[in-house]
C-alpha cells in the first residue's frame, strides 16, 4: 500500500483523517458525520443506520442524547455524508493541527469494547474515497516525514508518569517470565473458556516489563508526552535519555505486514486470554497470537513502531496465517520497546502548559 492507503486501512488512521477536517459548523460534514455516528454508539439508545450500497450495519441499534447537537435522524444515508466530505475545502495541515489530530486518535483507542459509532461509520465503503482525498493532502505535506520516520538512535527518551518509572535492567528475565506466564494461563483457561461469555481481561500485545522510548517531535517534546493510549491525566512527567549502542539490532514495524511477519516468526498463543476483548473490538472470531517477546529478544534488541505503522495497523485484526490473527494494542505511535537492558541519563521534567496548550520543560 502507498501511505495514503495505509492511513485509510486502519481505525486509528481513519480517526486521524477525520480529525484533520475542521469544518465544525452545524451543517458541516464533521457535524453531520458525528450526529450520524451516534446512531451506532453501543453505549446507549435506539436508532438505525442505512448503508444504501452495502450490507446492513453491523452495529447495534441504539439512541443518544442529542441535546447538544439537535435532533438525531432515524435513518442516515452514508452517501450523503461521503458527498459532504468530498466537497469540503480542507484546512492547511500545520504541525499543531496534525499533532492534535493524532493525539485525539490515540485517546480514542479502546481495545476492550465494540468500536465507537464513528469508527464503524468511517470504515463504510462510501467513506473510503473522501478519506483518501484527505490522506492525499497529508501525504503531500512535508509533515508526513514525522509519521514515516524510522528509529532515531540519537534521540531516545524513556517516560515516567503517575509515579511509575520504567525498569531498565533485568529485562530478559521479565520477558521470559511473562512468556511462561502466558503459556501457563492459556493452558489453565482451557477448562473454563467460553467464547460466548461477555468478559474482559488482558487486551494489550506490547512486551510487558520492557522499557519503552520515543523520539522528540518537531515541538521538542518526546512523542510519548503527546500520544499515550489509555491515558488518564496531564500531570507532570519525567523523561530520561538513553544511550543507544551503535550495534543495537532494531526491528521496524511499519504496518500490518511487518507485524504479521513478526507473529509468524515468534508466535505465542493467547486465544483464551485475548479472545473476548479482541472479538469485541474487531468483530473477528478465531485463534489469536502475539509475538513471543522473549524469543524476539534473541534476534532483536528493540522493536520500533512508526507513527504510520501505528495508524495503519493498531486496533485491527491482522491476519497472520489461515485461521490465526493478532492485534497491535497497548502501543503508542513512534514507540520503541527495548528487549534488553538500557542505560538512562539524568531526568528532564515536563509540565502541561494550559495557556500554551503544550508540554514545557520545567
Amino acid at each position: 500500500m502507498n501511505p495514503a492507503e495505509q492511513l485509510v486501512s486502519g481505525p486509528r488512521g481513519r480517526d486521524l483523517l477525520l480529525n484533520l477536517e475542521d469544518d465544525t459548523g452545524p451543517s458541516g460534514p464533521l457535524n453531520l458525520f458525528h450526529r450520524a455516528a451516534t446512531t451506532l454508539d453501543v453505549e446507549s439508545g435506539v436508532g438505525t443506520i442505512y448503508f444504501p450500497s452495502s450490507s446492513p450495519s453491523p452495529g447495534k441499534p441504539v439512541s443518544h442524547d442529542c441535546s447538544a447537537g439537535g435532533r438525531l435522524p432515524d435513518v442516515v444515508d452514508v452517501g450523503d455524508i461521503a458527498a459532504a466530505f468530498r466537497d469540503v475545502e480542507l484546512a492547511e495541515i500545520t504541525w499543531p493541527v496534525l499533532r492534535d489530530a493524532l493525539a485525539c486518535s490515540v485517546d480514542n483507542a479502546a481495545y476492550w469494547q465494540e468500536p465507537y459509532g464513528a469508527q464503524i461509520l468511517a470504515a463504510a465503503p462510501e467513506m473510503r474515497g473522501p478519506l483518501l482525498r484527505i490522506a492525499g493532502e497529508l501525504t503531500d505535506s512535508p509533515l508526513m516525514d514525522v509519521l514515516t520516520a524510522p528509529f532515531d538512535p540519537e534521540r531516545q527518551w524513556t517516560l515516567s508518569v503517575r509515579g511509575y518509572t520504567a525498569l531498565t535492567s533485568g529485562v530478559g528475565k521479565r520477558l521470559t517470565a511473562e512468556r511462561d506466564g502466558l503459556i501457563a494461563r492459556e493452558a489453565a483457561a482451557a477448562a473454563t473458556f467460553d467464547p460466548e461469555k461477555e468478559v474482559s481481561g488482558i487486551w494489550w500485545s506490547s512486551p510487558m516489563g520492557a522499557p519503552a522510548t520515543t523520539a522528540p517531535l518537531p515541538d521538542g517534546a518526546p512523542s510519548a508526552l503527546w500520544f499515550e493510549e489509555d491515558s488518564f491525566d496531564l500531570g507532570p512527567r519525567e523523561t530520561r535519555r538513553i544511550d543507544v549502542p551503535g550495534d543495537a539490532r532494531i526491528l521496524e514495524i511499519t504496518g500490518a505486514d511487518s507485524w504479521a511477519d513478526l507473529c509468524r516468526r515468534f508466535p505465542v498463543e493467547v486465544t483464551r486470554q485475548r479472545y473476548h476483548d479482541w472479538h469485541r473490538t474487531t468483530g473477528r472470531r478465531g485463534r489469536w497470537v502475539i509475538p513471543d517477546w522473549a524469543a524476539v529478544a534473541e534476534h532483536h534488541d528493540a522493536v520500533h513502531l512508526t507513527h504510520l505503522g501505528y495508524l495503519a495497523a493498531a486496533g485491527r485484526a491482522i491476519d497472520v496465517d489461515a485461521g490465526t490473527a493478532s492485534v497491535i494494542a497497548g502501543w503508542n505511535p513512534g514507540e520503541t520497546y527495548w528487549l534488553t537492558d538500557v542505560e538512562v541519563g539524568d531526568p528532564v521534567r515536563w509540565s502541561w502548559d494550559e495557556d500554551g496548550r503544550i508540554w514545557a520543560r520545567d
